[in-house]
């Protein structure tokens, strides 16, 4: 008798140390997405990790990510263009966190962020690799603080992508305090 053996959800395939610590983060990502809360999901992983360099780089990604989110879906509308829309939730996910590198992590150079956050794809079915490759190098030219609204056009979206807020509440916070207390407030 053959018996299959299950291999766990939690335990990526043969991945390096820093493509085993983006697919970390892709998990802990992907769970936050479900609903679970974000340290919650995230304490597992750091305790897998020994070296607290990798603990710290794993919560920034995860951390920086759900902060910045907004901000960063806005500048993969700029890259995927009207394609934006049908790109899955889990390659979505992963473009996220090469975008975050490129545009909040100096320490990592643009050819780790792509090679490694390919290298994490490589392990999630249904995630094409070809696609975060490509993305994420296009990104490579894309100079983000230009990659924002016009705030002259169109205050309240600017302020909304520019500090990843809702636009409900800038759009609250403008009619209660102005523009320039808003974004003090928001800054």
């Amino acid at each position: 008798m053959i018996h299959k053996v299950k291999t766990s959800r939690e335990e990526p395939p043969a991945l390096s140390g820093g493509a085993r610590i983006r697919w970390f983060a892709f998990r802990v990502l992907q769970a936050v997405t479900r609903g679970r809360a974000a340290d919650t999901a995230l304490e597992p992983f750091r305790r897998r990790l020994s070296d607290p360099r990798d603990r710290d780089l794993l919560t920034e990604i995860v951390q920086g990510v759900l902060r910045h989110q907004g901000r960063l879906d806005y500048a993969l509308q700029s890259l995927t263009g009207p394609t934006f829309h049908r790109v899955k939730p889990d390659t979505r996910i992963l473009l996220r966190i090469g975008l975050y590198q490129y545009f909040f992590l100096d320490r990592i150079p643009d050819y780790a962020a792509v090679a490694e956050t390919v290298a994490a794809a490589r392990a999630v079915r249904g995630v094409s690799e070809r696609m975060i490759n490509a993305v994420l190098r296009k990104a490579q030219g894309l100079d983000f603080a230009s990659a924002l609204p016009d705030a002259g056009a169109n205050l309240l979206e600017y302020l909304a992508v520019r500090y990843s807020m809702p636009r409900w509440i800038v759009q609250r916070w403008l009619a209660r305090w102005g523009a320039k207390r808003t974004e003090t407030l928001l800054g």
